[in-house]
């Protein structure tokens, strides 16, 4: 039997381009502390700003293991930070 997801194309105008296979990760961005909030190049915390996941610099070191890694990053950092803002906001 043919592939039931194949069937011809028909007439029009085809592009084509090559697509290559790559990890589509990063270790670099902006430098938090262990709350995820911001600090500028001085080390100093920037009030209401915070950042997590792939905004954030890897606390990998400059490492990159694999897609994925930075979910992690979001539960943890994203938590704390949550925590942290809300305790900023708390009566």
């Amino acid at each position: 039997m043919p592939n039931p997801c194949l069937a011809a194309l028909g007439q029009g105008l085809f592009l084509a381009f090559p697509i290559w296979p790559a990890d589509a990760g990063s270790s670099t961005g902006l430098a938090t502390g262990a709350d995820g909030r911001v600090l500028d190049s001085a080390d100093r915390v920037i009030d209401g700003l915070f950042a997590v996941g792939n905004d954030m610099a890897s606390p990998m070191q400059g490492t990159y293991p694999g897609p994925g890694i930075t979910l992690g990053l979001y539960v943890t950092f994203g938590n704390r930070s949550a925590c942290f803002a809300a305790s900023l906001c708390a009566p």
